[in-house]
């Protein structure tokens, strides 16, 4: 498959949930992880490594989702992501937030996403035993 004629990030983005049992938006569109699981703020939480980020690229309004590489803070203008489509391969590519727009930051359910905090480091997500009830 070929990039160049056929978009093919949001079924690497499908396989890799479903090869690790979570289901995944089952659609070979990257728009399709806009609303997908859980919202992560990432304006002020930051993007935590593993999130599904989609982007609008810039120069094209083409669309693209990946998976952040590593924790990034909110004030960070370049994201380190692993996804397929990303120079025709399955890849670690950086992406330049002065070229491209963050759609949405999502994590998958039934997970809940962790918080990146100032430091850098990840804390898990606690839940509250009276909202779940």
């Amino acid at each position: 498959v070929i990039g160049a004629y056929y978009a093919w990030c949001a079924q690497i983005i499908c396989a890799a949930l479903e090869e690790n049992g979570i289901r995944s938006s089952r659609n070979a569109a990257a728009a399709s992880f806009d609303k997908y699981g859980y919202e992560i703020d990432y304006k002020v939480r930051g993007i935590p490594k593993g999130a599904i980020v989609t982007i609008r690229h810039k120069s094209n309004g083409g669309r693209h989702v990946t998976l952040a590489n590593r924790d990034h803070m909110p004030y960070e203008r370049i994201i380190e992501c692993l996804g397929g489509n990303q120079n025709n391969a399955v890849r670690i590519s950086n992406y330049d937030l002065n070229n491209e727009t963050i759609v949405a930051v999502r994590w998958p359910f039934p997970m809940l996403p962790p918080i990146v905090k100032k430091s850098g480091a990840v804390e898990k997500t606690k839940v509250d035993s009276e909202t779940t009830r």
